[in-house]
């Protein structure tokens, strides 16, 4: 009970769980968690890499924290990740985003195959690592049981 106004009344305590957003809902770049098998730090993008690992790791809470995508809490394409994409018509180099790689149906499936598909680092991360929907990275959540 709280007094408000000179009156009583009944208080609730509400609690409210907010899925973490970096940079909404995207991994945070920087982090890193050492891994206590292998005692070598681990970033979002290697945790995703090996599932064994991504199912063990994900089960730490600072991890999910910091590596939502990673974990399958939430899969958001980054909306201000550019990457650089060639151009049919000329040498030049456009930038493109995660939305024009499925901008055309026609050539929607040649885009993401070519661009999401490839692993090399383009603008600092992988396409597939900045556009995951559009890619169709998402993760499978890592369910992790009471404790």
């Amino acid at each position: 009970m709280i007094l408000i106004n000179g009156k009583t009344m009944m208080a609730f305590l509400v609690s409210i769980c907010i899925v973490p957003t970096i940079a909404g809902c995207q991994n945070d770049r920087e982090y890193k968690t050492p891994d206590t098998i292998t005692v070598k730090p681990r970033s979002c993008k290697n945790i995703r890499i090996k599932e064994s690992r991504r199912q063990r790791l994900c089960q730490v809470q600072e991890v999910r924290d910091n590596c939502p995508q990673t974990c399958g809490i939430c899969c958001e394409n980054d909306s201000q990740y550019v990457f650089n994409r060639s151009n049919s018509y000329s040498d030049d180099v456009l930038l493109g985003d995660c939305s024009w790689l499925t901008k055309h149906k026609d050539n929607q499936e040649e885009r993401i195959t070519k661009y999401c598909g490839n692993t090399d680092s383009n603008n600092g991360r992988t396409v597939r690592d900045g556009c995951p929907v559009s890619c169709g990275f998402c993760q499978d959540l890592v369910v992790v049981p009471p404790s």
